[in-house]
């Protein structure tokens, strides 16, 4: 399998460097900065970080890390958040940095991540889902067999559903 510009899940498809391409190109029409991390010696792109500005803030956008060198020990993804965070909490002095919105399907764990190695803190909010009235109709029949039911999308919906029941 040929090797994608991001290990980073969109729309449940690898991101290929078209999309990727495609994707720089929207962000250059609004205030992204864009971090690459590369190997010292071939000076190859190993992972890179879209990073949307603010006035006083930013969040990091899209970012993804080689499979190959997740596993090397050479921990891409510390050297990137420790060079972002430095630059944009203390260099620019923003009042916070955002990871973004969790993924539905949580498949990335970059939160936990974070939280972990760089002592980021969850942010709760009010969630608020609305369905197409046939996709209501699923999710509440569905719903309580939401323990049971192994198809990852419908799962992830039916999490969904228990957070905005405050059941999550």
């Amino acid at each position: 399998m040929a090797e994608t510009y991001s290990d980073h899940i969109v729309s449940d498809r690898k991101m290929n460097k078209t999309i990727f391409l495609q994707y720089i190109e929207n962000c250059c029409q609004n205030h992204y900065d864009f971090w690459g991390i590369f190997e010292r010696e071939s000076k190859e792109l190993v992972g890179f970080c879209c990073v949307k500005l603010w006035e006083d803030s930013c969040e990091y956008d899209q970012s993804g890390v080689f499979s190959r060198y997740k596993s090397n020990a050479t921990y891409p993804y510390y050297g990137l958040f420790h060079s972002m965070n430095r630059y944009y909490l203390q260099e620019l002095a923003f009042r916070y940095v955002s990871d973004g919105s969790r993924t539905i399907t949580e498949h990335s764990q970059i939160q936990d991540f974070l939280i972990q190695n760089f002592k980021f803190r969850k942010a709760y909010c009010q969630l608020a889902v609305h369905y197409k009235w046939w996709v209501k109709i699923a999710v509440k029949m569905l719903y309580p067999f939401r323990k049971i039911i192994s198809f990852p999308r419908v799962k992830a919906i039916l999490n969904m559903e228990a957070m905005q029941r405050g059941e999550k």
